[in-house]
């Protein structure tokens, strides 16, 4: 006779149900969660102009740490997070090195802010005058 164990639909294969996964905080876990390397992924125009918006807009503390702009929502920070360019809790972050080249890149091919008319370049833009010069840089996805 076989023995039958019945089956527990309340809860996920991880046994957590979903009543506690409406209790796990986000912000203690992103502490914890690995971030995969990007270092190869491409950046769109809008992801890299949010974290120019982050670098313009955060108040830098000791260590290169930024705390993060209250115009900053927490979904903002975990999408900075998670394409590899900041790093630390939803208050206090740090810059990675690729946050870094991308904040570098744009900045450096922007319009000298001693002109009389600034110019905005997309981030796509700025790649494309990158590839033509055959300067080096995280690229991103055309189109984007």
């Amino acid at each position: 006779m076989p023995n039958h164990m019945p089956v527990n639909t309340d809860r996920s294969p991880s046994g957590i149900s979903p009543a506690q996964y409406q209790q796990i905080d986000v912000g203690t876990l992103s502490g914890f969660m690995p971030v995969p390397a990007q270092d190869n992924k491409k950046v769109s125009s809008n992801d890299a102009g949010l974290l120019f918006r982050f670098w313009k807009n955060a108040d830098e503390k000791e260590n290169e740490s930024f705390m993060v702009p209250k115009c900053f929502s927490n979904s903002d920070v975990l999408r900075l997070k998670t394409l590899g360019f900041l790093s630390g809790d939803l208050e206090v972050v740090k810059l990675t090195a690729r946050g870094k080249e991308v904040i570098k890149n744009i900045v450096l091919n922007e319009e000298n802010a001693f002109e009389s008319v600034r110019v905005h370049k997309p981030y796509t833009e700025i790649l494309a005058e990158m590839d033509r010069a055959r300067k080096s840089g995280i690229r991103t996805a055309l189109g984007k």
